[in-house]
Parts: structure tokens; sequence; C-alpha cells
């Protein structure tokens, strides 16, 4: 739950009638630890094929968020463009890109990483 971009909480009225210094006025922005680098499209062949959201590197430690499974680490390897041309990282927002995986991944879930 710690892990999902959200604002800070309080505890409104759940204790009662809330004192003047419930309500957080500062900062007001949101509070994030990880961020989403990419989107998985499909795994086949020992890749994973991506829609890239956030810039990352080939060597970078991805955790992948999936349905029922508890979230797990990969390590991006052997990082390639949609022309299957070596990269050295996936710098461009919806930039389709794949990379080696000893597990398939399934479609639609998320690479993310700590921030």
């Amino acid at each position: 739950m710690y892990k999902i971009s959200s604002r800070e909480y309080c505890t409104g009225f759940y204790f009662g009638h809330p004192r003047d210094d419930a309500q957080i006025y500062y900062d007001g922005g949101y509070k994030r630890d990880w961020s989403v680098m990419a989107e998985v499209l499909y795994s086949e062949n020992g890749r994973t094929v991506c829609r890239q959201r956030n810039r990352f590197f080939e060597g970078e430690k991805l955790e992948v968020l999936q349905r029922g499974v508890e979230p797990y680490e990969i390590t991006v390897t052997d990082l390639r463009d949609e022309n299957g041309e070596k990269i050295d990282k996936a710098p461009h927002p919806m930039m389709t890109v794949s990379f080696e995986c000893d597990r398939d991944i399934p479609a639609d879930a998320l690479l993310r990483k700590a921030v």
C-alpha cells in the first residue's frame, strides 16, 4: 500500500472532531517512492516486449507487478529497440523496447523502480 503514489493521510473525523492541525496544508503534493517504468505488451522466446513510460537503462533492476503474484525483481539485459538494435537505455516515453528475461511476464504487468 505504501508503494503507490498518494498524498499524505490524516485521521479526519475517525477519532471525533479533528483538531485545528488535522488538515495537512503544507506541501500538498504527492508522495512517490516508486515510478512505473514500462507496461508489458507480451513475452515470447525469452524476451519481454514493453512500452516504456519512464527512462530506464540496461543492467537496471526493476520490480514486476502482475495479478496474483507477489512482486519480484528482474534485471534488464540485452535491451533492444523496436527494430532489434541494441540500446543502452530506453529514453523516450511510449517507445517499444524488448529485453531478455528468464520468466514470461504477462501482458499488462507493470515494471516499476524505486525513486
